[in-house]
């Protein structure tokens, strides 16, 4: 069987095929894929080596609830992972044994087929086939979405971030240049997303005189700690302070990373060998240029909130099972579950109108449910809800040093 590729329709072949479903419960299901015909068919490619395709079944698991007519979800095991059933039992009992979870979804084991159908080459990876039976390309597990998959249960397609096969998976300190630098002696751009490759991390290669530094699909929070290295130095992004109006904006940036609308890349070129230092001083150059922002370290009055945790914390304690998070609120209510408390503290300033500041020695997990439309309730009814639940944020004023994000005009 040859690839597939986005916009296919399946062949009959494979719709004629028998698959043997396997459930971590012991048990065993012969079908045909036909019996899938007329429902979304959700592929979810992963191996007992990568921690983050177990992390995601639950996810995959609430969206199977969700929909238990309209699309049926099945794990799949490919050969190539040389995972045994021995393997696969040990490190599922060890998930057992910790957070008390035990897959319920059916499962593909040694798969060749549908592996070779719907090429891609990092897992987790999600295959989507509409009811039609049109595979729609494949993507990451963030893909998975109330509203991608109302869209296609609606219009059989989506507006899908795909990524089946990147070009660099095994080689990104090799990923090719952004731009054409022929005869060019020096480009410094920033651009948007770029399909199809693996984010990279920035490096400066030297070679025949030339220099070469860039960055591909970086979310826009890993730039600016990067354009703005010693400006942050000792900060978190807690304790940013902004410009008036600008808070907002900036916010949705950092915290929509995993969106392509918030990745970008940027390369340097100059036919000299330069350091990375000046490298990151281009950089910076670039960003402020693209973004009109700058940072700058202040010392002054800030106004914060100050985060007491009350004895009543302990109503929160985890209850365990694997860790959920729930943040995009489409999806439903902002939620966590077997979530670390530190963790979540350092998330607050994210829905209140001031930095945060708290003490990093908490380290209970919680199970916490925010009201349906926190995110868009005044603050000071933020503020009840959280002080019910031990958690009390206490405007102060205190003299000293901090970020102060602006706007260049």
């Amino acid at each position: 069987l040859v690839g597939l590729k986005p916009g296919d329709k399946m062949p009959e072949v494979v719709w004629n095929q028998s698959l043997e479903l396997n459930y971590f419960n012991g048990k065993k299901k012969t079908i045909k894929l036909s019996e899938l015909k007329g429902k979304l068919i959700l592929l979810d490619f992963w191996a007992t080596t990568c921690p983050s395709c177990i992390e995601n079944i639950p996810h995959m698991e609430e969206i199977q609830k969700r929909y238990p007519q309209e699309l049926t979800v099945v794990l799949v095991n490919s050969k190539r992972n040389k995972d045994t059933p021995r393997r696969i039992k040990l490190v599922l009992d060890r998930y057992k044994e910790k957070y008390n979870f035990e897959i319920k979804l059916p499962a593909l084991l040694d798969d060749t087929i549908l592996t070779n159908l719907f090429p891609h080459n990092t897992i987790p990876n999600i295959t989507w086939i509409n009811p039609d039976g049109t595979f729609l390309g494949n993507t990451l597990p963030d893909e998975v979405s109330i509203k991608n998959i109302e869209a296609i249960l609606q219009n059989k397609k989506a507006d899908l971030q795909l990524r089946g096969t990147f070009r660099n998976k095994d080689a990104a300190m090799e990923t090719p240049p952004i731009f054409d630098t022929t005869g060019v002696k020096y480009l410094s751009a920033i651009t948007g997303y770029l399909p199809d490759y693996l984010p990279t991390y920035p490096n400066v290669a030297c070679k025949n005189g030339k220099s070469n530094y860039q960055m591909v699909n970086a979310a826009f929070n890993f730039m600016l700690r990067i354009a703005f290295k010693n400006e942050l130095k000792g900060f978190e992004s807690t304790d940013y302070v902004f410009e008036e109006g600008l808070k907002d904006k900036i916010q949705q940036m950092i915290l929509g990373g995993s969106l392509r609308q918030y990745k970008y890349s940027y390369q340097l070129f100059v036919a000299d060998t330069i350091s990375p230092g000046r490298a990151e001083h281009y950089f910076q150059q670039a960003f402020k240029d693209y973004f009109h922002l700058t940072i700058e370290r202040k010392t002054g009055l800030v106004s914060y909130y100050k985060i007491k945790i009350l004895d009543n914390i302990s109503d929160l304690k985890s209850k365990g099972g694997m860790h959920l998070v729930n943040e995009k609120t489409e999806e439903g209510p902002i939620s966590f579950g077997n979530f670390p408390l530190i963790t979540l503290l350092s998330l607050l300033h994210q829905y209140v109108d001031l930095p945060v500041s708290y003490n990093r020695n908490e380290d209970m997990q919680i199970d916490l449910t925010f009201p349906v439309g926190f995110e868009r309730m005044p603050v000071e009814e933020k503020l009840i809800f959280l002080a019910s639940k031990g958690i009390v944020l206490t405007k102060q004023q205190q003299e000293k040093e901090y970020p102060y994000i602006s706007r260049i005009y």
